[in-house]
């Protein structure tokens, strides 16, 4: 006798795949793709959205393609972007671009970007508006960089949470696409496109690290062909170095790519983009090396302001917590160190913290940005918990606190929230913790 037919319920029943909705994916729920409301979203009542597949990792891995607004108000319209882009002479080719590609509310937070939004990227202690006359006109070359502007915009402002999936989708497929073009060379504006999307995922606490990958592999291009590096290429890629420094990234879910340390030591001066000495960087590139503790130690710090020394000093320090915790050799048994210079993790603790609070001090309001760069100082002292008292913890808890609250920053509450839970857990390390919550926490 045949089998007999399965039954209907057995054929409804749920499987796991990728193409459930928004809301389960955000709740981490299996999701059984009901259309147009699935039985998990409907039992409880909850806004079910269904949205576009799209993966970017190390990989080229397939995606599929968003779909981009294309009801633009056409070329000259004159709104209140069409007159700030007046102010800015750009070419008529980028404002083509503007108007193909985006609607009216795209336009709106293009718009709020170009006002306001491009200073959250500011590095140094002096901000200014050269940004948008150097760098907004690379959007010509390249769509991806254009959108990418506007998915970090919804990615910072609360007026746009609710539409940030969107337009991270649409900039996510746009890059993807450009940055799998078969041409050898790509205009620099797709490079630039790719280290938003590296902003966008650290303001949103998403893994960054893929999209840093794909930059740093697309670089390699100019690697392979120059030597020595023109000063541009070099400045590029010691950007790259700065974000893939192994010391600040916390559970990195890529492979380490030691960009710095290949190609970007020996240079003189301060680094711009991070508001570091060139030769502190250096020693951090070279944390795994046999005699890095040793350097940090006798590193001499060059001249520089009063807020940029305590920084240094607070960074210096915390490059020696980090080789001995990525090491786990204690102090005692330190072989390479003359005992006369070692310094115990509690001293050195001490001595971040008091670097820190004089930072703060002397940074004024209109610098408040340059703060941000003692996140790596903050977390690598919080990971030695049995060396902190309940006085120092509260110190790091209020500390972080403030820098969050000051940008609104996901990523530095997310941050804390993994240093609470460590704190709390019998983890053996931060790194321990961030894999447990499967994040990757950027210190930068």
């Amino acid at each position: 006798m045949a089998d007999a037919e399965p039954s209907q319920s057995t054929l409804a029943a749920p499987k796991r795949t990728r193409n459930g909705c928004q809301t389960c994916k955000k709740r981490r729920k299996r999701c059984d793709e009901q259309h147009p409301i699935c039985g998990s979203c409907n039992k409880l009542n909850l806004h079910c959205v269904y949205g576009m597949n799209i993966r970017w990792g190390t990989t080229r891995e397939s995606f599929e393609i968003a779909t981009m607004p294309q009801t633009g108000l056409g070329t000259g319209s004159k709104d209140a972007l069409y007159e700030l882009l007046k102010g800015l002479d750009i070419t008529q080719r980028l404002h083509r671009l503007i108007d193909t590609t985006l609607d009216g509310e795209g336009r709106t937070i293009l718009l709020k970007f170009l006002r306001t939004g491009y200073k959250q990227l500011a590095n140094d202690i002096a901000a200014n508006d050269a940004w948008l006359t150097t760098q907004f006109p690379m959007c010509e070359d390249s769509k991806a960089c254009l959108l990418s502007m506007l998915a970090f915009q919804t990615a910072i402002d609360v007026d746009y949470d609710d539409v940030f999936d969107r337009y991270y989708d649409q900039a996510l497929t746009q890059f993807t696409k450009e940055a799998c073009s078969p041409k050898p060379i790509r205009p620099v504006s797709v490079f630039f496109a790719g280290l938003f999307m590296c902003t966008i995922c650290l303001s949103r606490l998403m893994p960054y690290t893929n999209h840093l990958n794909a930059v740093i592999a697309m670089a390699k291009t100019w690697m392979d062909v120059q030597c020595p590096l023109a000063p541009p290429v070099l400045e590029f890629l010691s950007l790259l170095g700065y974000l893939d420094l192994q010391t600040h990234t916390v559970n990195r879910l890529t492979p380490k790519q030691y960009t710095w340390y290949t190609y970007c030591r020996g240079q003189q001066g301060i680094h711009t983009t991070s508001g570091l000495p060139y030769s502190l960087i250096d020693l951090l590139s070279a944390s795994d090396t046999e005699d890095s503790e040793p350097a940090l130690l006798l590193w001499t710090m060059p001249p520089g302001t009063m807020a940029q020394q305590h920084l240094w000093e607070a960074t210096r320090l915390a490059g020696i917590l980090f080789v001995r915790r990525s090491r786990q050799i204690a102090i005692m048994s330190y072989a390479l160190l003359d005992p006369d210079v070692m310094i115990s993790n509690g001293v050195i603790i001490n001595s971040i913290f008091v670097s820190i609070q004089r930072c703060i001090d002397v940074v004024t309001e209109q610098s408040a940005q340059f703060k941000q760069a003692l996140m790596f100082p903050l977390v690598t002292a919080a990971a030695f918990d049995h060396d902190l008292s309940i006085a120092s913890k509260e110190f790091i808890r209020l500390t972080i606190g403030n820098l969050a609250s000051e940008r609104n920053h996901v990523l530095y509450k997310g941050i804390l929230e993994a240093i609470e839970d460590f704190w709390q857990s019998d983890d053996i390390s931060i790194e321990s913790t961030a894999q447990r919550r499967e994040v990757e926490l950027c210190l930068l």
